[in-house]
């Protein structure tokens, strides 16, 4: 998505938030898609959402679970996966699009960009998809912002220059290389604060390999290296790692 975005053909980037997706998926049309869509897994979903999940509460009340998925059941995330898919292809005409789960991505110029959302906000709630557009964000270029405020003036969405993307940034080079900055300089502040608390090498590592390098993972290897030579607090950074190695 960041290399779609930019691309001399595009003006923004949409950064969709859904509301409560997981609990409001229409199960009704979930089912019946899933049917035509994967029949191989039609008859699973059927036999676990057919009917409603009859929850207790405390006290002795009980709720009918009558839309959504069950949270904590192995089929959730491949039962919505594959129940948003005809939306998905409602979608897909002349943009580029990237979907995490119930989170949308699109990239393009912002006449085709309030097209896909406006197509995206009317036939959502059919099939339980729900936008809340004061938690998604407009990522625009610089030359854009004007025309992109004009384009999307009732859709109450968050217009910027840059967002924090799939645990990295998106947006302009400015934005992205101070996103990258103050990133490393908590992972630093961490870091050093564990090596001087613990002494040893030893209680060290597991703070090395499951922790700081996991989550930073995505933003090392899309982020950082390509600024490795170019920030100083990054350069700061290494030498100071390589001091402790």
């Amino acid at each position: 998505m960041i290399k779609l975005f930019e691309a001399d053909d595009s003006d923004a980037v949409l950064l969709v938030d859904a509301d409560n997706a997981f609990n409001r998926l229409n199960r009704l049309v979930a089912l019946k898609n899933m049917h035509i869509i994967c029949p191989t897994l039609a008859i699973y979903a059927t036999n676990c959402y057919q009917s409603s999940a009859r929850l207790f509460v405390t006290g002795g009340a009980e709720l009918q679970s009558q839309e959504g998925t069950t949270q904590g059941d192995p089929l959730s995330m491949p039962f919505y996966a594959l129940s948003v898919m005809p939306l998905i292809w409602e979608l897909r005409d002349a943009i580029h699009q990237i979907w995490y789960a119930d989170d949308a991505q699109a990239t393009g110029s912002l006449t085709q960009l309030r097209k896909w959302w406006d197509t995206l906000v009317l036939r959502g709630p059919g099939y339980g998809y729900f936008v809340n557009a004061t938690k998604s964000i407009l990522v625009v270029k610089p030359q854009k912002i004007e025309e992109a405020k004009s384009t999307f003036h009732d859709t109450r969405l968050q217009i910027q220059e840059g967002a924090r993307y799939l645990g990295g940034a998106i947006g302009t080079a400015s934005y992205v290389q101070n996103y990258v900055a103050d990133s490393v300089s908590k992972l630093f502040q961490t870091l050093r604060y564990h090596i001087l608390k613990q002494h040893t090498q030893l209680s060290c590592t597991p703070l090395g390999t499951d922790g700081i390098s996991f989550s930073g993972r995505y933003l090392t290897q899309q982020q950082i290296l390509p600024l490795w030579r170019t920030s100083s607090r990054i350069n700061s950074f290494r030498r100071y790692l390589e001091a402790v190695k």
